[in-house]
């Protein structure tokens, strides 16, 4: 039986372990009031003056942020983003000589905290903000964007779905719908596609702009799927960008002009 407030998942380590010495080490950076830190890579030609995507990166349970982050990173090549993952509380033994993490939903003040440094630090635009989980980073995704939708422009969630035990009502995913879109995918051969079409039915009720796919893979995040998710990311930005040119350039009612 899994702990009260933890996050399941049905694979212990990610695929993404693979990938851990494919990126340039990233930074350690420090959490307040949480006590938690994160790790911050920045594009290779990093300027404090320019703004940029980020890309805030939940890993799946056993894995490290530090991982995690060098993974998403390898997976970005080219792209001027800064990508940072927050560590969590909660330590795992996966191997005799080897220690890896997983989410409790006690976790969420640490993915606002490291939004908020990353934006006011480095240059993080907080209107392009793609929020990517997988695996148990999936489930406690969803949870972040009916907590504080605001913060995210588009959520991609890879590999789980939203957990019964989380207790996220309609009406969370309704409200986070006005905010933030979502890609979401989980692998036809992952023990957890049984979970794929009742969540696309229900992210889809609940009035998401939504992008779903189930490539014919397994409980893996890979290049491709990052990729397809920095698309619809990309998508996001541009239509709230274009919305926000239309509404300026509405004639102002008659009857709201200034007397």
């Amino acid at each position: 039986m899994a702990r009260p407030g933890w996050i399941a998942a049905a694979v212990l380590v990610s695929f993404c372990l693979s990938h851990a010495e494919a990126a340039n080490g990233p930074q350690k950076r420090e959490l307040a009031p949480s006590n938690g830190h994160y790790f911050l890579v920045l594009p290779p030609k990093h300027d404090a003056k320019k703004s940029y995507d980020l890309i805030v990166a939940l890993h799946g349970m056993g894995d490290t942020a530090e991982n995690f982050a060098r993974a998403i990173v390898s997976m970005t090549p080219g792209r001027e983003t800064i990508v940072a993952a927050p560590e969590v509380s909660a330590e795992l033994q996966v191997a005799p000589n080897r220690k890896g993490y997983s989410w409790t939903s006690n976790d969420l003040a640490r993915i606002e905290e490291t939004v908020a440094d990353a934006t006011k630090n480095f240059g993080a635009d907080p209107k392009r903000v793609l929020l990517l989980g997988f695996s148990a980073g999936c489930a406690i995704g969803f949870l972040a964007i009916t907590q504080k939708p605001e913060l995210f422009t588009t959520y991609a969630g890879l590999g789980m779905a939203i957990q019964s035990n989380l207790k996220i009502t309609d009406e969370q995913l309704k409200a986070a719908a006005k905010h933030t879109s979502v890609y979401y995918m989980v692998g036809k051969q992952d023990p957890n596609h049984r979970v794929y079409q009742p969540t696309v039915d229900r992210l889809t009720k609940c009035g998401f702009k939504l992008k779903n796919e189930d490539p014919d893979i397994g409980h893996r995040c890979t290049p491709e799927v990052v990729k397809n998710a920095l698309a619809f990311f990309d998508e996001t930005v541009a239509a709230k960008a274009k919305e926000k040119e239309q509404k300026k350039e509405e004639p102002e009612p008659a009857n709201s002009a200034k007397k």
